[in-house]
């Protein structure tokens, strides 16, 4: 190109040389505008319009395949991520868990004045954990606290002064303990209940225990609406 005068000095041609929408996709040819052709923070928050996001179409679910876009702090740097891969890293769930009962069939009698281990020797639910029926012992493999709860129900209270006593153990040790006793009869079956938080290691096992002061042996009443043992983790630490 011939000038009049002295040759101009190249200038490179910013932003705002540009009147808005006068470069139009259409103008564009395809792959014309790649990653090469940007300079490292060429392109800022301000050069973004909101519609880049609010423009998409609407979803109301995502599949475990679906990418989502996230920020890498230790790399400042975008990656993508799967929902699966996203989901896991994220939060906490209460496995293992774990339900028990007594089994219906036969009849399970509670000692006087015997500390005893409650006989819950069905497994109705056990997740991740290790459930052993013929033992009632819980072993949820997984270290963390757990919230555990257990309630029995049973003829206890025939008189003023009787009482009951449950206890979660840990490895044969007691960790969470209750006491009722009653002022006078009861008038048939009761229910015992006790819950409590516990810390527990890859290996450590639960129990339910109990104490009847009730003046004479008593079977358990095995309706599963009435006598049973749930754990289920709460936190990693």
């Amino acid at each position: 190109m011939s000038y009049i005068g002295k040759t101009p000095t190249p200038v490179p041609l910013t932003s705002s040389d540009i009147t808005d929408g006068i470069i139009s996709t259409d103008k564009l040819a395809a792959n014309a505008v790649v990653t090469s052709k940007i300079t490292d923070a060429t392109i800022s928050n301000a050069d973004v319009n909101a519609t880049v996001v609010t423009g998409q179409t609407a979803e109301t679910s995502i599949a475990d395949g679906d990418t989502l876009l996230i920020h890498d702090a230790s790399a400042s740097a975008l990656r993508k991520m799967t929902k699966a891969n996203f989901v896991s890293g994220v939060g906490e769930n209460n496995r293992p868990y774990l339900k028990a009962a007594m089994h219906p069939s036969g009849t399970t009698t509670l000692s006087n004045e015997t500390t005893t281990k409650v006989a819950f020797n069905q497994q109705l639910v056990s997740v991740d954990g290790t459930y052993s029926e013929s033992d009632a012992r819980w072993t949820p493999g997984v270290a963390g606290r757990y919230y555990i709860q257990a309630q029995i129900f049973i003829d206890w209270g025939n008189g003023s002064g009787q009482r009951m006593d449950m206890a979660i153990r840990v490895n044969n040790t007691a960790v969470v303990e209750a006491r009722l006793r009653t002022s006078g009869d009861l008038g048939g079956s009761s229910p015992v209940y006790i819950a409590g938080i516990v810390t527990l290691d890859d290996n450590d096992y639960v129990e339910i225990f109990c104490f009847g002061g009730m003046g004479a042996n008593k079977d358990f009443d095995k309706n599963q609406a009435y006598t049973w043992f749930n754990g289920f983790k709460i936190a990693n630490t």
